[in-house]
């Protein structure tokens, strides 16, 4: 009970950290496309967790007493770019890939990082759900949180006078949630047989990798833009990606993947806060009811009735 209080606590740090990068990633859209602004923050956060990693592998960083010095840069790499970890990191990385870019179109859509993060924030819904796909049961409060939550995503995706002027930035972002939830369940199916830092640079160097082979491709990919948007590309790949899904690796080693998802679902709450605060935007009564019904459903989804 007290590794999994600690790991609860690392994992509500990481959410935090994700609710107030959610301001950071619609800020950086006014200077920089998507692919670009992924590539270069995940290649960031990978190369200075490789750093962490390899100066742990040869003896310069002590996590404890009894790990051993390698004193050999080559060994050192092997040993984090073992065949388990690589193959968990191309797993997640690519995943990372695919939503985190989903992720900053949906956005650029909306043009709300509070109507974004409570969207996504519906892979809460869809995590125990998807478990039944890997033999998992669910319980009908889930089904009942996907209704009310569905109920919350009609209100802020569609207006008042109807499907015309249908958000589609949120079906975007339903796309992204659905990236999520898979990346919580190979993690958790992963995290315990690899070690984490070794698994979070191996996918943030994979994601990095596969967001600049599209940004050079479909973006047009300049110095200057990326100089423009240096401030949000620093907090997102320093504390959104290297410190993040570092501690997520942590927290979920004694943290199931529901009870991590919950933790995960208050960032939606940071950042509708952060956005208030931080630049002075705020949704109308109906967007903030929607908001609050996805999150309603959210916290419903993971009721549990012992016998």
């Amino acid at each position: 009970m007290i590794k999994e209080h600690k790991s609860t606590i690392l994992l509500m740090i990481a959410t935090l950290i994700w609710g107030t990068s959610f301001v950071a990633h619609r800020v950086a859209m006014e200077h920089m496309s998507p692919f670009t602004f992924n590539g270069v923050r995940f290649g960031i956060a990978g190369v200075l967790l490789l750093v962490v990693v390899l100066l742990i592998e040869m003896g310069g960083i002590r996590l404890r007493k009894e790990e051993a010095s390698a004193n050999n840069p080559i060994h050192a790499l092997k040993n984090v770019f073992q065949g388990r970890t690589v193959i968990a990191g191309l797993i997640t990385g690519s995943i990372i890939f695919a939503g985190s870019g989903l992720v900053m179109w949906g956005i650029t859509v909306t043009g709300s990082a509070s109507i974004s993060s409570f969207t996504i924030s519906t892979y809460v819904v869809l995590v125990p759900i998807a478990g039944i796909i890997i033999g998992k049961k669910t319980t009908a409060f889930a089904w009942v949180g996907v209704i009310i939550a569905v109920a919350g995503l009609y209100l802020i995706s569609v207006p008042a006078e109807g499907f015309g002027g249908l958000n589609y930035g949120v079906i975007i972002l339903l796309g992204a949630a659905v990236c999520w939830t898979v990346q919580i369940l190979v993690t958790d199916r992963f995290v315990t047989s690899v070690k984490p830092l070794h698994f979070a640079s191996v996918q943030c160097l994979i994601a990095s990798g596969l967001s600049l082979i599209a940004a050079f491709l479909f973006e047009d990919v300049r110095i200057s833009y990326i100089v423009a948007g240096a401030l949000p590309i620093l907090y997102t790949s320093l504390f959104g990606a290297c410190i993040g899904f570092t501690l997520q690796m942590l927290g979920q080693k004694n943290v199931p993947p529901t009870r991590s998802a919950i933790v995960f679902s208050f960032e939606t709450v940071v950042a509708a806060i952060a956005e208030a605060v931080i630049l002075g935007d705020y949704l109308d009564g109906r967007g903030y009811f929607g908001c609050g019904l996805i999150f309603i459903g959210i916290l419903v989804s993971q009721i549990r009735l012992k016998k």
